[in-house]
């Protein structure tokens, strides 16, 4: 191998490394940014499961605050009833909340939250995951052309730290493993148009 084709291989890996780390770290700077996103009443809130993060509860909770008038969960366990999820809390919310037991991933939420609002006539949502799932769940929802207004609201653990601390964590893994799903989707998207 002569010298410039070496010197050509090194630039092009090193351009290349570089041009992921930059927008890996644009990835995670966006993902945090969607914590600052204000609340607006909508027609539903919309939880899509899965995670250990309590998306379920924070749904309920926004439900019971009154930023909708019904709450969707997509991706549920064919066992699960509502009353498994409220338990001993008011009958009153047990016709507001609908259960989805179509979708099995993220792609699959998009589509089955997309029928549910078609055949609810919501216009506009309240998007509740954890906050590394968000970016790839609006686009999800984005590449299925729904034309639904979605307000996110990323659920972030307790102990997240907004400082570069998070770096050392399993939450940088998470968003190490999203920001490749995301690419992922997004080149999907393309090739679908």
């Amino acid at each position: 191998m002569n010298f410039f084709k070496r010197i050509f291989i090194s630039y092009t890996f090193t351009i290349s490394v570089s041009v992921w780390l930059i927008m890996f770290l644009l990835f995670c700077l966006v993902t945090i940014s969607l914590k600052y996103i204000p609340l607006q009443k909508t027609d539903a809130v919309i939880v899509l499961t899965g995670g250990k993060d309590h998306r379920i509860q924070a749904g309920v909770k926004l439900l019971e605050l009154k930023w909708a008038d019904r709450l969707f969960i997509s991706g549920v366990n064919q066992d699960v009833k509502v009353q498994d999820i409220l338990g001993s809390k008011e009958q009153d919310l047990y016709n507001l909340i609908h259960l989805g037991y179509m979708a099995q991933n993220t792609h699959t939420n998009a589509l089955e939250i997309n029928q549910w609002t078609q055949d609810h006539n919501v216009k506009s949502i309240i998007l509740v995951t954890s906050f590394y799932h968000m970016p790839r769940s609006l686009l999800e929802m984005k590449g299925i052309k729904s034309n639904i207004k979605i307000i996110p609201h990323s659920i972030f653990p307790k102990d997240f730290n907004e400082s570069t601390e998070w770096l050392h964590t399993k939450y940088a893994w998470h968003l190490f493993i999203e920001y490749h799903k995301f690419i992922a989707t997004f080149v999907k998207n393309l090739i679908k148009g």
